[in-house]
């Protein structure tokens, strides 16, 4: 047991950040990244079980660990009214996961434990800050967003009849923000003026998934899972300086400021259905939809500020609070999955999958620290097993994509006529061991 604790405690710890561009519900093994990120139905290890589906826990059987590491290597391109070309930097970064699953004893009913990232968006940019309100600009700025959620997860699956299987699964997400940016306020008295913003806050929010798997013959079985919206209060700090805009505007007022933050996230809720056809003795193809409901979810990022430290500002305010809140307007999510396993010896599998995803980031608040524009995605892998031991290699490639604004709603109008332009390449190896 005290191999299993210290391979768990691996999983977590890795699952801590990741530079990439993913936003919700990423993949968490290999197996999964390889079909296209799609769930493998009773062919699926613990991992993806408690994060898309729990009833696939019924089909595990003997205890079986999953350990996962990822690593992921992101490219990125931004212009906008300046000549200076921008673009991603330190743009690698490592993620990864841990479960464990098991049924108890002779009865129907599984159970199972992990933790897995949700959230992997965190990039970092470099550009230059195009002219603002008065004319400013705070020069080539170092850009830093993330939007990290990890899960930590129980789940229960039970076999109600030969055919039938339901389950459930309760998480903790764990979510944290960090925006580090030249920041223009939005909807308050300050409002089209620009500072530059350091903030950080981090919370905990809880959420539910449900799932069944029904087996209508031998070689065909069909799946569906729903995962509830999660409301996640984060607090922490924001710091500022605002020397720059101050002076455009001949103001005598200290430039740098520190409030208490408070940041509410929403995660969409989101339902999945797919489908597991034995084609053949040897070739198994998937088929999988998902909705993620971010229409109700990002409507806007409202920012909530106390205890502001600098008097100027407090004194124009009137008080030593203040509320933003960012535009984001999201549309709802579809996406498309599609995969093949092929057992090409006893031991060994080839897979491959291809995903198609909207975006669900309209152009009139796109920025680069927004940019969840990946719509295409090809993936191929490997899956060996031998004895108590099972080890999957995977590689996706999220295909280059682009978008362009025209007119932001953001304002200022900083964001006009900008264009940014992303291609993502990740690599995950998955360990599983049974006892």
């Amino acid at each position: 047991m005290r191999r299993f604790y210290l391979l768990f405690l691996a999983g977590l710890f890795l699952a801590v950040r990741v530079k990439a561009v993913d936003v919700y519900g990423a993949a968490s093994s290999a197996q999964s990244v390889a079909l296209g990120g799609l769930f493998a139905g009773s062919g699926s290890g613990p991992t993806d079980s408690l994060a898309a589906n729990p009833a696939a826990l019924t089909f595990i059987g003997r205890p079986l660990l999953e350990v996962s590491g990822m690593g992921v290597l992101a490219h990125g391109a931004y212009q906008n009214s300046t000549p200076y070309l921008g673009s991603l930097s330190n743009s690698a970064g490592l993620a990864g996961s841990a479960a464990f699953a098991s049924r108890v004893g002779a009865s129907r009913v599984s159970l199972g434990v992990g933790v897995f990232p949700v959230s992997l968006l965190s990039d970092q940019w470099r550009y230059a800050d195009p002219a603002g309100t008065a004319g400013v600009s705070y020069g080539i700025q170092t850009n830093k967003s993330a939007f990290i959620a990890l899960q930590p997860t129980v789940g229960i699956g039970i076999q109600v009849t030969k055919r039938l299987a339901v389950g459930a699964g309760f998480g903790i997400l764990y979510n944290a923000n960090t925006l580090e940016t030249p920041y223009i306020f939005q909807n308050n008295a300050l409002s089209g003026l620009k500072t530059l913003l350091n903030l950080h806050t981090n919370g905990v929010g809880y959420n539910g998934t449900i799932g069944a798997i029904f087996t209508a013959t031998r070689t065909l079985e069909f799946g569906l899972a729903y995962k509830t919206e999660t409301t996640v209060h984060t607090t922490g700090t924001a710091n500022g300086n605002a020397s720059t805009q101050f002076a455009a505007l001949g103001l005598p007022f200290q430039p740098t400021f520190r409030y208490t933050a408070k940041v509410n996230n929403t995660f969409p809720q989101s339902v999945s259905a797919n489908i597991a056809w034995q084609a053949r003795r040897r070739i198994r193809t998937h088929l999988q939809a998902d909705w993620i409901n971010w229409r109700s979810a990002f409507v806007n990022l409202p920012v909530h500020l106390t205890g502001g430290t600098n008097p100027d500002i407090n004194a124009l305010l009137g008080s030593s609070s203040l509320d933003d809140s960012i535009p984001l307007a999201w549309r709802n999510q579809l996406a498309w999955r599609a995969g093949m396993e092929a057992s090409v010896t006893e031991n060994a599998t080839v897979l491959g999958g291809y995903s198609y995803t909207n975006s669900p980031v309209p152009s009139r608040t796109l920025t680069p620290m927004t940019a969840d524009i990946m719509r295409n995605a090809l993936s191929t892998g490997i899956s060996y097993h031998r004895s108590r031991y099972r080890f999957e290699l995977a590689y996706q490639a999220n295909l280059p994509s682009s978008a362009e604004v025209g007119t932001s709603q953001l304002l200022a109008g900083e964001y006009d006529h900008s264009k940014t332009s992303l291609w993502l390449q990740t690599i995950v190896l998955t360990t599983g061991i049974r006892f």
